[in-house]
């Protein structure tokens, strides 16, 4: 909550980064663990590959949890956010609790599906609201000009097209 963030649309993305840097980290503690359960580096291929499905759950909720952060301070809301936060965390931590007696598949199964939700409710609902009203009208005008044009496919030439126009201070509308 740096005063310096306050009221940013940006400061969204500082909270996700943050939390995939914090989500790196762990994922580090959590492969010291598992070397540490079987004495060292014999660990079985097959936990490897669920220590790697791991990371991606973990990356999933710290970016979320990062995310939410980011947009409370970007929104001044302060220590009000924290809740929102916290609790899908705790959850992730709490389902993550088979893992720890030696049931690593049986945390996978519960846990890349929460993350997945929570990241998905953070990508389709946190980031849009958190930018500005003239990229979100923007990005409702392009998708308008996709639907009438009957393509189904998200080009990327529409975001770089979106970009450069707001970049440039231009719209689309006033260059047709």
């Amino acid at each position: 909550n740096f005063k310096g963030y306050e009221g940013r649309f940006d400061t969204v993305f500082y909270g996700i980064s943050f939390g995939a840097g914090y989500s790196a980290t762990a994922i580090v503690g959590y492969i010291f663990i598992e070397i540490n359960r079987v004495q060292g580096l014999d660990v079985n291929p097959i936990n490897w590959i669920g220590l790697f499905l791991l990371s991606v759950a973990s990356a999933l909720i710290h970016c979320s949890v990062g995310g939410i952060l980011g947009n409370g301070t970007g929104r001044k809301l302060g220590m009000r956010v924290l809740p929102y936060a916290f609790v899908p965390h705790i959850i992730f931590n709490l389902l993550l609790l088979p893992w720890f007696l030696g049931y690593l598949w049986i945390s996978m199964a519960v846990a890349i599906p929460f993350s997945v939700y929570i990241f998905m409710g953070v990508y389709n609902r946190t980031i849009p609201e958190s930018l500005p009203e003239e990229i979100r009208r923007e990005i409702r005008r392009n998708e308008r000009r996709r639907i009438q044009k009957g393509d189904d496919d998200m080009t990327d030439d529409a975001t770089v097209d979106m970009a450069s126009d707001v970049s440039a201070g231009t719209s689309s509308d006033e260059e047709e």
